[in-house]
């Protein structure tokens, strides 16, 4: 049976179990939201040895190159060493700059980064909080222009993350993860065509 190794903690595991699992179930509370490559919530770095990854594409070179992949992907072939991805150390430090409602169920929240973010329309990053609380979010901000990274939350059902965010204030901490997405584009060709856009949810 292949080891798992995380710090100073060493375990066996079913051969080929699901990385995201087998942290999980040893009660290392790795987050996640989607389970398909999509969010990157569940990033962790492989220090030593490379899981059967199912998703090789969903990370950019350069992060595969660092050792990272998504635990939820990965299955546990042989012997294994990962570190869980620490928003202290990894994640990027922005301060919040302004929490209001726009309506009763919905919180906008705006963040400052602690350096500037280059981003597209329809891209989402991962917030975390103090806690060690991690959630994708897309961005409503607009590319270049807002001097701010600005998120709509749906609050309308309690969850650990809007939990939080309900209380943020500004000059609260909160760190972020890793930038996603961006398929979403307008073509200036569409102008003089009828469009039809359907909206669900804040994102």
């Amino acid at each position: 049976m292949p080891e798992l190794r995380v710090g100073d903690r060493q375990w066996s595991v079913a051969p080929a179990a699901n990385l995201l699992d087998a942290l999980n179930d040893a009660g290392l509370s790795v987050p996640y939201s989607c389970r398909a490559g999509s969010c990157h919530t569940c990033m962790v770095r492989c220090v030593s040895g490379d899981p059967l990854d199912a998703a090789p594409d969903a990370l950019e070179a350069d992060k595969r190159a660092q050792g990272w992949r998504l635990s939820c992907q990965c299955r546990v072939t042989s012997d294994l060493t990962v570190e869980i991805f620490d928003p202290l150390r990894d994640g990027l430090p922005a301060t919040v700059v302004g929490a209001d409602w726009l309506s009763a169920s919905v919180l906008r929240l705006r963040l400052n980064p602690e350096r500037p973010l280059r981003y597209r329309a329809g891209q989402h990053l991962v917030l975390w909080t103090e806690s060690g609380v991690a959630r994708p979010y897309s961005l409503a901000s607009v590319p270049g222009n807002d001097p701010f990274l600005e998120f709509h939350i749906d609050c309308q059902r309690p969850g650990a993350f809007v939990d939080v965010a309900r209380r943020l204030q500004p000059g609260n901490p909160v760190r972020l993860g890793e930038l996603q997405g961006g398929a979403l584009h307008y073509d200036p060709d569409w102008q003089d065509r009828p469009l039809w856009l359907l909206a669900a949810g804040t994102g």
